[in-house]
C-alpha cells in the first residue's frame, strides 16, 4: 500500500504460530486485498519464541507462557506484560490514532487482542452506595407504616 493507511488490523497469531504465517493464511483469503483496497493497513507482529510450559518446554512462538487452559490455571503477568510492551510498539509505530486501529486475534492473540483493548481503557471509579442513593435507584414502593399494601391488579 503506497498511500498513507486511513486505519489498521492487528492481528494476533495463536500459540505456535508466527506472524508471517498468519499473514500468509489472512492473504490466500484475499483479506489483506481487500483490507489494502479500503486503505487499511494489516499487521500481523510474531510473538517473542519462549520455552512453553504447554509443548513440554520447547521454544515456540507464544505471547506468554502457560501450564493449562482453563480458570484453574495462574496467569503468566510478566510474559503478558512483555508482549503488551511490544505490542503498544507496533501500534505507536502505525502513527495511527488508537481510534483508526482493530485489534483481534485467534487463541491465545485473541486472549492478548483483549489485554490490549482494555489496557487503555479509563478504570471504572467505584461509587459507594448509601441507603439514600439505593432508594433514588429503586423505584420500589415503600409500604407506609400503618397503611395496608395495595395490590396491582
Amino acid at each position: 500500500m503506497s498511500r498513507k493507511a486511513r486505519g489498521a488490523v492487528m492481528f494476533l497469531h495463536g500459540s505456535g504460530d508466527t506472524g508471517p504465517n498468519l499473514l500468509m493464511a489472512l492473504r490466500y483469503t484475499k483479506f489483506e486485498a481487500a483490507l489494502n483496497q479500503a486503505g487499511i493497513k494489516l499487521i500481523c507482529p510474531s510473538a517473542k519464541p519462549i520455552p512453553y510450559s504447554m509443548f513440554g518446554g520447547e521454544v515456540a512462538s507464544v505471547w506468554h507462557d502457560r501450564n493449562g487452559l482453563g480458570p484453574k490455571y495462574k496467569e503468566d503477568g510478566k510474559g503478558i506484560e512483555s508482549s503488551l510492551v511490544a505490542l503498544e510498539q507496533d501500534l505507536k509505530a502505525l502513527g495511527l490514532p488508537r481510534s483508526k486501529i482493530i485489534v483481534g486475534g485467534f487463541s491465545q492473540g485473541g486472549h492478548m487482542a483483549l489485554h490490549v483493548a482494555y489496557r487503555n481503557q479509563p478504570k471504572p471509579k467505584p461509587k459507594q452506595l448509601k441507603s439514600d442513593d439505593d432508594k433514588k435507584n429503586n423505584p420500589t414502593p415503600r409500604q407506609e407504616k400503618g397503611t395496608p399494601r395495595q395490590e396491582k391488579g
